[in-house]
């Protein structure tokens, strides 16, 4: 199984999280919110095969850290992943413009660069951060956690966008009735730990094989037929991954 988008330096028992996805060998994406924080990461999980760290700045806290921004950019030349980036505009009074010249100069700068995969979030604003990736970014962008219009969702397939989904998505009629748009051939697993709730405990990167039992019953198939389509779609976003 894979994890494409987990916060693991936010768990208060980030060796237990990661010593559970060594022994179960399931690869997870370590997303970072700030770039402050991304060498701590790769120090952090550098014994560790089955995670990669990918840098990031969370639209939220551009307002405090748009001047991490040359250190996100220097890095690009030698990271790959990156995560988490995107728009946020469910907050009243959000920097809007401020959040959206952030992100066009990351999209800039990996589409120069090339090849990079993008974990992207959209909360109240997947429409615009469709239209900024747009129909011809040369990496693979990923939407982390979709929330937007079924309308935005096939632009997006249009456009070659991945859907990350996680455990919270298979249990609002919202998630389901995206899931239920996706062609399984573009989705991946995610467990947005520590941030999706567990019945009281914060989701860990096993979760996601909630969301391959959920998808096997969609598509009426085997969970392990189900966690092989989703692999290999992790494979094609990242091909030359270790693990």
């Amino acid at each position: 199984m894979h994890d494409a988008h987990c916060h693991i330096d936010l768990y208060g028992s980030y060796q237990e999280v990661l010593a559970s996805i060594a022994n179960a060998k399931l690869r997870t994406i370590a997303v970072t919110n700030t770039p402050s924080v991304f060498n701590a990461m790769e120090n952090l999980v550098v014994d560790n095969p089955w995670v990669y760290p990918a840098i990031g700045l969370h639209p939220e806290l551009v307002p405090e850290r748009a001047h991490e921004l040359p250190l996100l950019l220097e890095r690009l030349l030698r990271v790959r992943l990156v995560g988490e980036i995107g728009l946020d505009f469910a907050t009243r009074g959000a920097d809007r413009n401020g959040q959206a010249r952030v992100l066009e100069q990351i999209l800039s700068a990996c589409a120069r660069d090339r090849g990079h995969v993008l974990s992207l979030h959209s909360r109240n604003a997947a429409a615009d951060v469709v239209r900024l990736v747009g129909p011809n970014f040369p990496g693979v962008p990923i939407l982390h956690w979709f929330s937007g219009s079924l309308k935005v969702l096939e632009q997006a397939l249009v456009f070659g966008f991945y859907f990350s989904v996680n455990p919270a998505m298979t249990r609002s009629d919202r998630g389901r009735a995206i899931l239920a748009a996706l062609p399984r051939e573009r989705v991946l697993t995610e467990s947005d730990g520590p941030f999706v709730d567990m019945q009281g405990v914060p989701a860990r990167p096993a979760d996601v094989k909630i969301v391959v039992s959920y998808l096997a019953n969609q598509w009426k198939i085997s969970a392990d037929d189900a966690e092989v389509i989703l692999d290999t779609n992790f494979d094609t976003v990242l091909p030359d991954l270790p693990g």
